[in-house]
């Protein structure tokens, strides 16, 4: 730990510089949501359609699921080369306004790796949640073709 090795307590900023090193939010997330849709399907069943910006190019994503994440976390699994689950999951307000923005944690497994914590804030929650499974995937390449 960087404390051991130093052996000084870390500053405010410095925790804040390690957390968002480790687990987002990102000032520019290496996938980066840039817009998503959805469509309710039979049998409550959702469709997320998304555009996601990687360091090397912009994909569109789509995937089928039995809600919002889980239906994101099918798409991006194609682009992976392997399955990802939603391990765990956590929001809340970060204000008692109805402006206020919103934080979302996600911890992700992928086959054959170990899980990964994402977060994100977003004035919006739902795009904070699927932002927050991007920020699990830095470790991971994205292989898929783009749509």
């Amino acid at each position: 730990m960087i404390t051991d090795h130093s052996g000084r307590e870390m500053t405010l900023a410095q925790v804040w510089q390690l957390f968002r090193q480790l687990y987002g939010p990102h000032e520019q997330a290496t996938y980066q949501l840039l817009d998503y849709r959805t469509e309710s399907l039979k049998d409550n069943r959702i469709m997320f359609h998304a555009q996601v910006k990687t360091p090397e190019r912009t994909l569109t994503v789509r995937g089928e699921g039995n809600g919002l994440l889980s239906a994101a976390a099918n798409a991006l699994t194609s682009y992976v080369g392997e399955s990802l689950t939603i391990e765990d999951y956590h929001e809340h307000t970060l204000g008692r306004k109805n402006e206020s923005r919103s934080a979302a944690y996600i911890l992700c497994a992928s086959q054959g790796k170990e899980s990964r914590w994402g977060v994100s804030v977003d004035s919006d929650i739902a795009r904070a949640s699927i932002q927050a499974l991007l920020n699990t995937l830095p470790s991971v390449t994205i292989n898929g073709n783009n749509d």
